[in-house]
């Protein structure tokens, strides 16, 4: 999945993020064969390099620096990652309701997006991303996707910690209330 990151791949890649995202889609929740009704599921291994390979296509949409596509133009990069990061909340919850565990896949990629330290995200979407995670956070009842979130906010405590620490307080309420 590395090969996402590769610059003369990020135009394709920006072209077919949807394709990507779906096959990606797949793998986390397993799908239908072909004429059989088996599911295909594949193995947590599997899983691990797609949520990597998902949130590397999540960076190279949020670089609005680089791509041969939209010509440089921010715009277009900014709705390609927002289309991206609905998508991608939208497939988290309703995976969440069927599978809690498949669901933190999805949490995990935003984990290596925030890895990569993205240099041209907006602070108003990474704070847009900290609002859905903290609010996450309150209501969920699933330890899997608590770790996941948590994990999540180490990330970006170190990448950008003026926007966690507004949220330092509120998050550690949310972790003791768990613990109680």
């Amino acid at each position: 999945s590395e090969v996402i990151l590769y610059h003369e791949n990020r135009g394709y890649v920006y072209r077919s993020s949807e394709v990507i995202c779906d096959a990606i889609k797949e793998i986390f929740i397993g799908n239908k064969s072909g004429a059989s009704s088996s599911t295909v599921n594949h193995g947590d291994a599997i899983k691990r390099e797609s949520a990597k390979a998902l949130g590397r296509v999540a960076y190279v949409l949020s670089d609005g620096s680089s791509s041969e596509e939209g010509g440089g133009k921010r715009n277009s990069k900014e709705s390609a990652f927002d289309k991206l990061y609905d998508w991608l909340w939208k497939q988290y919850k309703s995976a969440g309701k069927e599978n809690p565990r498949s669901c933190v896949n999805f949490l995990r990629s935003l984990e290596t997006l925030f890895s990569l330290k993205p240099g041209n995200m907006r602070s108003n979407d990474v704070d847009r991303i900290c609002k859905d995670l903290q609010k996450e956070l309150e209501d969920t009842e699933s330890p899997f996707a608590m770790m996941a979130i948590v994990d999540i906010f180490v990330v970006i405590s170190w990448w950008r910690p003026n926007i966690f620490e507004s949220r330092f307080q509120d998050i550690v309420d949310i972790l003791v209330g768990w613990h109680i």
